[in-house]
């Protein structure tokens, strides 16, 4: 048969064509249409891979639409790699795979990319996101939920389970199956309450994160708890197998000693570093306490002290860097932590008079600040270096610093209204905030540094109804690498995906050739 004839298969297709050739349906009802080859469908396969390799994705569907030939070359694997390292630099936040690139066949990246397209344009679009309920019973009841970056796995401890363990539940199954037990820590104290934070583990081919796990004092807690509630433990979390069948592994890295003479206020995990806002027990004063828990072990600590403000201390965070970010009550600064002190322990206690850091970099806040939200640090690969988004007030203030003490670029972003609410999530350039017992809002802002960068999203934004009251003691957590959200209600939990639909239908009704505004 002659390949430049397409043959009549359905009315479809024939009312297709007609429509194509400008002519009545009845003139070729039963006859065969032909169609000439182009001059660009006649290029050799590696010129066309090539164009295809400089069209952005809407090029390349609306190409795919046109030939069988073009079709086959669009679904080649080099073009999905190219497509996915582009997506990745245009994204300040870039897509998570389970293994590295080049496991990936050309239909798992293709999906993988389209996935992370769907959200995008749905965060963006303004329409209301999926949501599915799913009951709380009492192994789902917890205190403390974290989401682990890429959106799938959802961490969980709680006192009223067994104290100390961590339990995994899987977010991709339709049904949320019975959790998996990763962690089985011994706790003497049935009643204790425990941080978790996570880092992605960027060292690792394959995605891995570092957990720690760190005991919850608060002013009300007895000092002369036992020893052991002392000790702050890291894990190494790993994926065994992948795709639907992967399952979430622990491996216990490091015990450190925490102390008792002071509460923790608040507690960060980044990189090698470990940061502590400690309180007096009796003044309440805070001081900080920073650690690199890679060069730390039971005998010998890498740390220092920093005690940057008596009015308070808002938030701090470490960078992957070898940088701390401090914001008080009156200014922020930045600190050096790549070379800390070291010291052992001596009678329970640390001896921090001769390790205490001086700030690099300060700048005097222009009012008054009782509350800070800092985002994560997230690396620009086009510029190499970090960017950091903070909360403060009426502003959402965007901070870049490089590997050098040089002083960083500091400029408010745009307005804002989230410093005091537990309930908000601040990302590189979005915002999640539960308003009040049934309002869910987004926004996003942008950087001046992101100008002619594709998929950017509008200062707009976006409320969401989700008609259940809310009534737990744990605050939603937010995902932006998947867009998804975990909120804890009464008796449910709702997971919010925003997405706009399936590849499939998204091709058939055309939904990839609308513009993002």
């Amino acid at each position: 048969m002659d390949p430049n004839v397409n043959r009549v298969k359905s009315l479809k297709n024939m009312h297709e064509q007609c429509e194509l050739h400008q002519v009545h349906e009845g003139t070729f009802q039963g006859y065969q249409i032909l169609r000439h080859i182009s001059l660009f469908e006649d290029l050799p396969n590696e010129i066309l891979l090539k164009i295809f390799s400089h069209m952005d994705w809407k090029g390349v569907l609306a190409c795919r639409q046109t030939s069988k030939r073009l079709s086959e070359i669009s679904t080649a694997r080099p073009l999905w790699a190219a497509l996915f390292e582009r997506l990745c630099d245009e994204l300040i936040v870039p897509p998570l795979l389970e293994r590295p690139i080049h496991a990936y066949s050309a239909q798992e990246l293709e999906g993988a990319f389209f996935k992370r397209i769907s959200s995008e344009m749905a965060f963006a679009s303004g329409r209301i996101p999926r949501m599915r309920s799913e009951p709380l019973n009492s192994e789902r009841y917890s205190d403390c939920y974290h989401l682990l970056e890429g959106g799938r796995w959802l961490l969980v401890t709680s006192p009223r389970l067994k104290p100390g363990r961590v339990y995994a539940y899987d977010l991709e199954k339709p049904l949320l199956p019975k959790p998996k037990r990763i962690i089985d820590f011994k706790d003497r104290n049935p009643g204790q309450k425990w941080w978790i934070r996570t880092n992605l583990d960027k060292s690792s081919p394959t995605l891995a994160f570092n957990l720690l796990l760190a005991p919850l004092f608060t002013a009300d807690n007895d000092p002369n708890l036992n020893a052991p509630h002392a000790y702050n433990h890291i894990y190494r979390l790993t994926l065994s197998g992948y795709g639907i069948d992967a399952k979430l592994e622990a491996q216990k890295l490091r015990t450190l000693y925490g102390g008792l003479e002071f509460y923790t206020t608040d507690i960060q995990l980044q990189g090698h570093y470990l940061s502590r806002v400690l309180a007096n027990y009796i003044t309440r004063h805070s001081h900080i306490e920073v650690c690199n828990w890679v060069l730390s072990n039971s005998t010998l600590y890498m740390k220092s002290y920093i005690f940057p403000d008596i009015y308070g201390i808002c938030g701090c965070s470490p960078l992957p860097n070898g940088k701390l970010l401090v914001v008080t009550s009156t200014s922020a600064a930045l600190y050096d932590i790549s070379n800390l002190h070291s010291m052992q322990l001596v009678d329970g206690k640390f001896d921090y008079k001769n390790s205490i850091l001086q700030p690099y970099w300060r700048h005097v806040n222009p009012d008054f600040y009782k509350d800070a939200i800092i985002s994560k640090p997230y690396f620009d690969s086009r510029m190499n270096n970090f960017r950091v988004a903070i909360a403060v007030k009426d502003y959402i203030y965007g901070l870049i610093t490089g590997n050098n003490n040089d002083d960083p670029w500091y400029q408010p972003l745009c307005k804002s209204n989230l410093a005091g609410s537990r309930r908000s999530f601040l990302g590189s350039n979005k915002v999640y905030d539960q308003a009040d017992v049934s309002l869910l809002r987004i926004a996003s802002f942008t950087w001046p540094q992101d100008a002619g960068r594709d998929l950017l999203l509008k200062q707009t934004i976006q409320s969401y109804s989700c008609e259940v009251e809310y009534r737990h003691n744990a605050p939603p957590v937010f995902d932006e690498h998947s867009n998804r959200v975990f909120a804890p209600f009464l008796d449910t939990s709702t997971i919010v995906d925003f997405e706009e639909t399936t590849k499939q239908q998204s091709m058939d009704k055309e939904m990839f050739y609308l513009p993002i505004n």
